[in-house]
C-alpha cells in the first residue's frame, strides 16, 4: 500500500530531526548511555512511521481508495514535500486524528521512558522540547501520507 519512495522520505525526516535534536541538546545528552541514544533514534523513527501509518489507517477507515502509484522519483516526491504548507495542513487534521496523534505520542513517550530510565535525569526543559519534537515528527509522518497520496492514480 506504500510507495518505495515513502520509506526514503521517512528516513530523511526522522534522521534529520534526530540529528538536529542530538546536536542541539548534546550537553544534556552527553551523560546518557549509548543505549539511550539508540532508543532516542528509534523513537524518532517510530514517530514518523506511526504518523504515516495513522494517515493510512484514516484513509482506509474513510474508504478512501488508495489506488496504485504513478511512476515518480524520490526527488520529485521530496520537492512536493518541501512545498507543503505545514500550518495549512495542520488545520486540515480532523479532531479525531488529533486525538489519535496525542494517544500515539503518549504511547511512544511512555515506552521510551520505560526503556530508558536514565533519561529522566536530563532537564525538564529538554524533555519538553523532545516531546514537542516527537509530536512534530508524528505530524510529519501523517503529512507524508498526504503528500504521497498526490502520486496515486
Amino acid at each position: 500500500m506504500s510507495s518505495d519512495n515513502i520509506w526514503g522520505l521517512i528516513e530523511r525526516l526522522y534522521t534529520n530531526a534526530f540529528e538536529a535534536f542530538i546536536q542541539e541538546k548534546k550537553e544534556a545528552l552527553n551523560t546518557q548511555p549509548y543505549k539511550v541514544i539508540e532508543a532516542l533514534k528509534s523513537l524518532y523513527l517510530y514517530s514518523v512511521l506511526g504518523g504515516y501509518r495513522l494517515w493510512v489507517a484514516e484513509a482506509l477507515l474513510n474508504d478512501k481508495p488508495l489506488g496504485t502509484f504513478k511512476s515518480f522519483d524520490i526527488d520529485k516526491f521530496v520537492e512536493e514535500w518541501k512545498a507543503n504548507d505545514f500550518q495549512k495542513a495542520m488545520k486540515g487534521i480532523s479532531d479525531e486524528m488529533g486525538v489519535c496523534i496525542t494517544m500515539y505520542l503518549e504511547h511512544r513517550m511512555s515506552n521510551f521512558l520505560e526503556n530508558s530510565p536514565s533519561i529522566k535525569d536530563i532537564p525538564n526543559s529538554t524533555m519538553e522540547e523532545l516531546r514537542s519534537s516527537i509530536t512534530f515528527q508524528i505530524i510529519n509522518g501523517y503529512l507524508a501520507g498526504e503528500v504521497e497520496a498526490k502520486f496515486r492514480k
